[in-house]
C-alpha cells in the first residue's frame, strides 16, 4: 500500500478506529488488539477528512505495518516434502490432505515447480488407489505446468506418470505413446535417473502385451544406462529394481534357472528396495522354487512375501501370495487342512477389500480343497 502523508487526499478509514490514539506506541498496541479480535482495516471511500493530521499518520503506520500472511515458497516446499514422505510410506489419505490444501494456493500464483510436484503427487496417489482416469488427468495437468516453465525433466516425469496410469488401466497403446513422449523429452536433457525410470515402465508395458523381445530391450537399455551411472546414489536401488523386472521376464519365458539366479542376486543386496519390492522378490522366488520342484522352499518364500506385503499394506500382493501358499499346501504337500484355512483367509481378505474376482477365486480353491478332503456337501 502506498501510504500518503497528505491526509486531505488519503482515502480510507479504520473500522473501530479509536480517536484517542495519539502515539505510535498506542497505535501498535491497538493494532495487536484489533488483530486478535479479527478487526478489519479496509478502504471505504476516497477523500475522507480526519480530525487531525496525527490520526491520519497513525492510520498509515498501522496499515503499512500490518503483516501479510502469505505462505512462502519455502513453506510450500516443506509441506510438499512431508506429503511426499507420507505418500512413499503408503499414508495416501494424509498425503492427499496436504496436497489438496496447497493446490488452490499454488494455483492462485503463477506456475511453479511446486505446483507441478503437487499435481504429480496427486497423480501418483490416484494411480496407487486405482483411480486411473484421475491419475492421467493430474499428470497431464502437471505436464502443462512444466511445459510452461520450460522444464523438460518435469514434463517427462509427468508424461511417464500418465503412461504408468494408462498401463495399469490396460490402455497399452496410450501408455506406449506417453512413455515414448517422455523418453523423447528426457533425451533433450539427458537425466539418467528419469531415463531409467521410463525404460523400466516401457519394459513393463511391453511385458503385459507379451512383446517379450521389446520388453527385454527396454530393461537391457536401462541396465546399460545404469552401468554408466554406477557412482550415483540412486544407481544401486534402480539396478535392483531393473533386475527384478528382468527376472520376472525370464520367469515368464520359462528360463527358471536364469530367473532364480537374478532374484538371488537381488536378495543378497536388498539395499534401497521397498517393502513392496521385497514382497515381489520373495513371491517370485516362491514361484520359481515350486517350478523347480522344491515346494518347501517355495512355501518359505511365500511366507516372507506375505510378511513384506503386510508391512506395505499391499492387499493385492497378500491375496496373490495366500492363493499360491494354499496351492502348494494342497497340491504339493498334501496339507489339506492348512490349505483350507489359507484359502478361507484369502476369501475373507478379498471380501474385506470388495475384490469380487479374488473372492470368487478363493472360494473355488476352497471348494476344490473340500472336495479333496471328501467333504462333498460343503464343497
Amino acid at each position: 500500500m502506498d501510504c500518503k502523508t497528505d491526509y486531505g487526499v488519503f482515502g480510507g478509514l479504520v473500522r473501530r478506529f479509536n480517536p484517542r490514539i495519539r502515539t505510535l506506541q498506542q497505535a501498535h498496541w491497538w493494532q495487536k488488539e484489533a488483530s486478535s479480535n479479527d478487526a478489519e482495516i479496509y478502504l471505504l471511500m476516497p477523500f475522507v477528512k480526519y480530525k487531525t493530521p496525527i490520526q491520519v499518520l497513525l492510520v498509515c503506520a498501522i496499515l503499512c505495518a500490518r503483516p501479510i500472511s502469505a505462505p512462502s515458497q519455502e513453506d510450500f516446499k516443506a509441506q510438499l516434502a512431508r506429503a511426499a514422505a507420507l505418500r512413499q510410506k503408503g499414508s495416501f489419505a494424509e498425503a492427499r490432505v496436504i496436497y489438496e490444501a496447497v493446490l488452490p494456493k499454488l494455483k492462485a500464483h503463477r506456475a511453479s515447480r511446486e505446483l507441478g510436484e503437487t499435481l504429480i503427487g496427486l497423480s501418483k496417489i490416484a494411480n496407487s488407489e486405482g483411480h486411473y482416469d484421475l491419475a492421467v488427468a493430474r499428470a497431464h495437468e502437471a505436464a502443462q505446468v512444466y511445459q510452461g516453465l520450460a522444464d523438460k525433466d518435469g514434463e517427462a516425469r509427468a508424461s511417464n506418470d500418465a503412461g504408468l496410469a494408462y498401463m495399469n488401466s490396460g490402455a497399452y497403446t496410450e501408455a506406449t505413446r506417453e512413455l515414448d513422449m517422455a523418453l523423447n523429452l528426457n533425451s533433450q536433457i539427458g537425466n539418467a535417473e528419469t531415463t531409467i525410470t521410463i525404460l523400466n515402465d516401457l519394459g513393463s508395458v511391453y511385458f503385459y502385451q507379451s512383446k517379450y523381445a521389446e520388453s527385454f530391450g527396454a530393461y537391457d537399455a536401462a541396465l546399460q544406462r545404469l552401468a554408466k551411472s554406477s557412482g550415483e546414489p540412486w544407481a544401486q536401488r534402480w539396478r535392483q529394481f531393473t533386475l527384478l523386472n528382468l527376472g520376472a521376464l525370464y520367469q515368464k519365458l520359462g528360463n527358471y534357472q536364469r530367473a532364480l539366479s537374478i532374484n538371488k542376486e537381488v536378495e543378497q543386496s536388498p539395499e534401497g528396495l521397498t517393502q513392496g519390492n521385497l514382497g515381489h522378490l520373495h513371491a517370485n522366488l516362491g514361484v520359481l522354487y515350486r517350478r523347480l520342484g522344491d515346494p518347501q522352499k517355495a512355501l518359505a518364500e511365500y511366507r516372507k512375501a506375505e510378511h513384506f506385503f503386510g508391512l506395505d499394506h499391499d492387499m493385492d500382493g497378500e491375496l496373490g501370495v495366500l492363493k499360491n501358499t494354499g496351492i502348494v499346501l494342497a497340491l504339493d504337500l498334501g496339507r489339506l487342512k492348512d490349505a483350507l484355512k489359507t484359502f478361507t483367509t484369502a476369501r475373507t481378505l478379498a471380501e474385506k477389500t470388495k475384490d469380487r474376482r479374488e473372492a470368487m477365486q478363493s472360494m473355488l480353491y476352497r471348494a476344490e480343497t473340500l472336495y479333496r478332503m471328501e467333504r462333498f456337501a460343503e464343497a
